[in-house]
């Protein structure tokens, strides 16, 4: 008897707080990278684990796939674990498979979409991976769950994401003429949006006469991007590239279209190849561009990082008319980390995410960010948080 009573205090000292039924999602084992395929299949996977005192038998198990940016979900299947045995037996852990996933990426016309590059978003399409034991039985709902985040990718997908210029000269603004002669080194931003790393991806640049109906051709010429990694390589290999051109020099004052855009054969989202800058304004005999910058008497700009953890940094700005506008991040002391946008917006509303890299593509650090907005007539600053 006196043997009984010991066994039995020893295990209630062991088992502590332990509940009798207390089942755990620990982990999801497959998908387990940050970046997935469009289109190839996953055969999803959890583990589960016995915390309990018993053994458990028929144990039902769901997994639940969520479109995070359509807020859609898009796959729930269930199973049924046989059995479990005791914590520290052979048998207190089983990983469960599930029918087959199919995730598909997005096509995104980064240049159009809310008005600013790729970077400024989560490229792809977002989901988030749960998994839950559905056994009414447990004692401990709080450990039912685990979760986890996954990004799907087209296999091939380029663009330019920017197109600045050795010289300095503004895009836009100021809306000051260049003499004949002025010259221009462009050099586009080339990403890879894509699963694939890509070689010789074709870099085209057109520079047109938009004073001409229709815009005629000046100038062209086309370079290579030899290599640029995937995403999917790691933080330490570059998915954007540098491809810088010839020196332009401009025959003549005019009002021209810089074009500049990738060749890919087998690009499957042509829509955010090209990239468009214009610089100068046209003559005076000829009809005013429809963007001229303005001076602003009203205008809102809001950042709003409730959600900073899944999504990024949601800048909204509320303009009266179209005008030239520079969004940027910068450290306490003041130095430039990242340039959001610098280009020329149509009145209205709009809508940008940063999603806390800087202008090399590299995640920044937990601390304390000033994002600052400049327009003609208008000046402002907003703090924010990141928290890794």
């Amino acid at each position: 008897m006196k043997i009984l009573c010991c066994i039995l205090g020893l295990l209630s000292i062991t088992t502590g707080f332990a509940q009798t039924h207390d089942l755990t999602v620990t982990e999801i084992v497959v998908p387990d990278e940050t970046w997935i395929q469009d289109g190839i299949e996953i055969i999803p996977r959890v583990k589960i684990v016995n915390l309990g005192w018993v053994q458990e038998t028929f144990v039902p198990v769901k997994l639940i796939i969520v479109d995070i940016w359509d807020d859609d979900t898009v796959y729930t299947e269930s199973a049924t674990i046989p059995y479990l045995g005791i914590p520290s037996s052979a048998s207190d852990t089983v990983e469960v498979d599930f029918p087959a996933w199919i995730p598909s990426g997005v096509c995104k016309d980064w240049e159009h979409l809310a008005g600013g590059p790729p970077d400024l978003y989560f490229v792809g399409e977002y989901f988030e991976v749960i998994g839950v034991v559905d056994e009414v039985n447990d004692q401990n709902p709080a450990n039912d769950s685990s979760r986890d985040f996954a990004t799907a990718l087209l296999s091939n997908d380029v663009g330019v994401v920017d197109m600045g210029n050795k010289e300095g000269h503004s895009w836009w603004f100021p809306m000051d003429r260049f003499p004949a002669g002025t010259k221009f080194t462009c050099i586009a931003t080339v990403e890879n949006f894509g699963y694939n790393e890509l070689n010789d991806v074709v870099v085209d640049l057109e520079i047109l006469d938009a004073t001409k109906d229709p815009d005629s051709l000046v100038w062209h010429n086309a370079q290579w991007a030899r290599h640029i990694y995937s995403r999917t390589a790691g933080d330490d290999f570059p998915y954007k590239v540098e491809v810088e051109f010839p020196t332009f020099a401009m025959p003549e004052e005019h009002w021209y279209r810089f074009e500049v855009r990738t060749e890919l054969r087998d690009d499957e989202c042509p829509e955010n190849d090209e990239w468009t800058h214009h610089v100068l304004r046209p003559p005076d005999d000829t009809p005013a561009v429809a963007f001229k910058p303005v001076q602003l008497t009203q205008l809102s700009f809001e950042v709003d990082h409730s959600n900073q953890s899944c999504r990024g940094f949601e800048i909204r700005f509320i303009i009266p008319e179209a005008c030239y506008l520079e969004i940027g991040v910068y450290d306490v002391e003041g130095c430039l980390l990242r340039t959001i946008t610098e280009k020329l917006y149509e009145g209205g509303e709009h809508y940008l995410i940063w999603n806390g890299s800087d202008n090399q593509g590299r995640k920044l650090p937990s601390g304390i960010y000033l994002i600052r907005m400049e327009a003609l007539g208008f000046s402002d600053v907003k703090k924010v948080v990141i928290i890794n």
